[in-house]
Parts: structure tokens; C-alpha cells; sequence
């Protein structure tokens, strides 16, 4: 990225932020929490999916093709059918597979109704249990491999 495209973005940016900050209700502007929650509300729902785009090659692709919406760790995305294959995306699949690996991480410490909220606090995606059990249902493990060396024992 050249210094004059960082620039542009940065610019871009600062504006958006105004914007943000003026559509944010003045009660969420007054704890830190609060304002990291919105920001992050911001993101997922206003930037991250118009961000996206660059998913999509070409934008008149996507509208003209069967769209399937995805829950990635950064808000939701819509590609087209096409585009989920080229990515590697399994078929029937709504969650990224950064978000798989996150639900599955969680659900293996705890119990999956704790996962869902959990994953919520964490990422600000709401993944119900139902789709987390379904998840670990169709998960395919690898058989691991095990190595026996045997080894004399002398008393």
C-alpha cells in the first residue's frame, strides 16, 4: 500500500468515525466498556460487511448468484455460493472456519450453552449451542498417530 492510499484511508476513516460517534447513543459514551462494546457493534454491523467486499472480485458476480451470509470473528459476510467454494468454505456451513475453531476451543473447556455465551463476550457473534453441538457432531478428527517404542526395563 502506498503512503498517499494509507492516507486516503486513514482520511476515510477519521470520517466514518465522526459518523459512528454521532449515531452512538450518548448513555454507551460514558464507560470504557460501553464504548469498546459499540465500536465493536459498529464494526460488525456498519464496516466490516461493506469492508468485505474485497471477497468479492467482481460485485456484479455476487448480486446475480445465490447468496449465502457467513459469521466470521469480524461481523457477517455475504458471498455467493461461488465464492464460498473458492474459498474453501464447506457446503452448509454459516461459520468461518476461525469462528469453528473458536467454538470448538470453547466447547471443549466447558459445557455449550456456556460456549454460546461466551463466544458472544469474546467475539460479539451470537453462535446458538444448537449450532456448536451440531459442530462438533460433524467434526472430523484425524486419527492420530502413535508411536510404541519399546524399551527394556532392567531391575
Amino acid at each position: 500500500m502506498t503512503p498517499e492510499e494509507q492516507a486516503t484511508i486513514k482520511e476515510h476513516l477519521r470520517q466514518v468515525a465522526e459518523i459512528l460517534y454521532k449515531n452512538t447513543p450518548s448513555a454507551e459514551l460514558t464507560r470504557f466498556e460501553t464504548i469498546e462494546l459499540s465500536v465493536r457493534e459498529h464494526l460488525q454491523e456498519t464496516v466490516a460487511p461493506e469492508i468485505s467486499n474485497f471477497f468479492s472480485t467482481q460485485q456484479e458476480e455476487t448480486q446475480r448468484q445465490e447468496n449465502e451470509q457467513f459469521a466470521p470473528c469480524v461481523g457477517k459476510i455475504t458471498l455467493s455460493s461461488k465464492q464460498a467454494i473458492k474459498l474453501g468454505l464447506r457446503k452448509g456451513t454459516r461459520l468461518s472456519p476461525q469462528m469453528e475453531k473458536c467454538g470448538l476451543l470453547l466447547v471443549g473447556n466447558e459445557s455449550f450453552s456456556n460456549a454460546q455465551r461466551d463466544l458472544e463476550i469474546l467475539t460479539g457473534v451470537r453462535i446458538p449451542h444448537s449450532t456448536q453441538h451440531r459442530l462438533v457432531a460433524n467434526y472430523q478428527l484425524s486419527e492420530p498417530k502413535i508411536t510404541i517404542h519399546s524399551r527394556s526395563v532392567k531391575c
